[in-house]
């Protein structure tokens, strides 16, 4: 509430209020009488919110508001207005990013365009701001100065520069850092980074393996936006070469340990060094040797093999990081 009258239409209480809420009190640069939050007994105050007069607190239906602080009392119910691309709905407190000489959050949700605002409506979306491009349309408010122009990415066209200007002008529009072809590319990049992770674990290895070999991938991320199924077909060369890759590795690692693993090569390795070793037979020396051999070799290929996966699923990311932002 700004201005409130009587019956006879005679003004008899002004309010005005800084950016977050606080409202400004009477005599204050050169206010009268009339303003102040004490001339009248209206509780819909910033942003028409009811202000509790006790607590001074606003509610905005979903929580409640504290012009103080500049920030909601309680967190985002459920995160629902977060969005993965902007780091600024990450924080559950906030009241419309930061932002509140252009936007307004009147269920306590999700931040919306300010009204008053000649000319531009909202796509969801897009998360941007449309505004024609000729005349008052072009301004997102009225400025002591004239026309408040908005930012270039929400216009067709940029406006020349500086408040005043109302006309269109030429100018290629900037890309919004939040669009939707860049949510896809960072879901993308969750879903590689996840995957990614995933590939160091022994046993999702064989699993990456059969779904290489399938010819699936897994995007959680993705499917979480809508974006993609959470699985879909076509991994890259290098994924079907890791995954393979991986299952030779654990398919070498289970014979190493069938075979005894660790504990018997350094066993036989123990009795090949003792004193009494020389005394056996020829047969029964070449015998051990033999053993230990082959344990050795088990070894270093199911081991060669493992590392040889971890420097392909590198690779993977890193093929698969450059299609999430090349590829439209």
């Amino acid at each position: 509430t700004r201005l409130v009258t009587d019956q006879n239409a005679k003004v008899v209480a002004r309010h005005d209020y800084l950016p977050f809420g606080e409202e400004i009190a009477g005599s204050t640069a050169g206010r009268g009488s009339q303003w102040g939050p004490s001339v009248d007994n209206i509780n819909q105050k910033f942003t028409g919110q009811m202000r509790d007069s006790e607590t001074g607190i606003d509610y905005f239906n979903a929580r409640y508001f504290g012009a103080a602080l500049g920030r909601f009392t309680s967190p985002d119910p459920a995160n629902v207005g977060a969005d993965l691309s902007d780091p600024q709905t990450w924080n559950g407190y906030s009241y419309v990013r930061g932002n509140p000489l252009g936007l307004v959050d009147p269920l306590g949700l999700d931040p919306q365009p300010a009204p008053g605002q000649p000319g531009c409506t909202w796509d969801p979306d897009t998360d941007t701001l449309n505004c024609s491009s000729g005349g008052s349309g072009n301004c997102i408010a009225q400025g002591t100065e004239g026309c408040i122009p908005p930012p270039c990415y929400v216009t067709s066209t940029c406006p020349p520069s500086g408040p005043g200007n109302s006309g269109s002008s030429g100018g290629a529009p900037s890309q919004p850092p939040n669009n939707d072809a860049t949510k896809k590319s960072f879901a993308c990049s969750a879903d590689v980074a996840i995957n990614f992770g995933l590939g160091f674990i022994p046993g999702y290895n064989g699993v990456k393996a059969v779904a290489a070999f399938a010819g699936v991938n897994f995007n959680p991320v993705e499917a979480t936006l809508g974006y993609k199924s959470v699985i879909t077909a076509g991994p890259s060369p290098i994924q079907a070469a890791a995954g393979a890759t991986s299952f030779y590795s654990l398919y070498g690692w289970s014979v190493f340990d069938a075979a005894g693993g660790a504990s018997a090569l350094n066993r036989f390795t123990d009795l090949a060094g003792r004193a009494s070793f020389a005394g056996k037979s020829a047969a029964a020396q070449a015998s051990l040797l033999g053993k230990i051999s082959n344990l050795s070799n088990l070894g270093k290929i199911a081991s060669s093999a493992g590392t040889v996966a971890n420097l392909l699923n590198v690779a993977s990311a890193g093929f698969d990081l450059y299609n999430c932002w090349s590829q439209p």
